[in-house]
């Protein structure tokens, strides 16, 4: 019998419960809320001329209602302090593509998935995963597996898709926002 993977959806196969989270579910949700708005910005970034981008976020953030100003002066820090890492700077490449369908075979399982961008520059691949859900981990180990996993297979993905084109794959942690 074969199953249609998703990559998103490992986590239940592969993580052990997460260690660290926010306890409380309204801090919980508050940094979901956070990190759904910090993926939108990093969406909608790339087709804003540089000089704009701190005058789009705040226009994006105050449409979104009843949001404290101070909130909306962090999100706009920290999405600035993320897009000064080199690698992260790469997600604003105007070649790059939002929400990016892949579809495939691993292991005779058909694979199918949503990259959240994808930017493909010369002879590099970039695959890129927003992670709204959780706080950013302190080191690669602490990383689930079942994100590693959906890299792995997204990169796979494209690879096959792409070839001859060096393909590499982040993690953007919404919540800090941190590469």
């Amino acid at each position: 019998m074969k199953l249609e993977l998703a990559p998103s959806r490992l986590g239940r196969f592969l993580d052990a419960p997460p260690e660290g989270e926010v306890s409380r579910d309204t801090d919980r949700q508050a940094a979901m809320q956070r990190g759904v708005l910090v993926h939108r910005i990093l969406q909608s970034l790339p087709d804003v001329p540089t000089g704009e981008h701190d005058k789009a976020m705040r226009r994006f953030l105050e449409r979104q209602g009843n949001m404290d100003a101070v909130l909306v002066e962090e999100i706009i820090a920290s999405v600035n302090a993320l897009l000064s890492d080199p690698v992260a700077a790469a997600l604003l490449d105007p070649r790059g593509q939002a929400e990016v369908a892949v579809v495939g075979d691993i292991a005779g399982n058909p694979v199918s998935g949503q990259i959240d961008r994808l930017v493909v520059a010369g002879d590099t691949a970039l695959v890129v995963d927003f992670k709204t859900n959780r706080s950013a981990p302190d080191t690669i180990d602490r990383v689930p597996a079942s994100h590693l996993t959906q890299l792995a297979v997204y990169r796979a993905l494209v690879a096959e898709a792409l070839p001859g084109k060096r393909v590499q794959a982040v993690i953007v942690w919404t919540d800090t926002p941190t590469v």
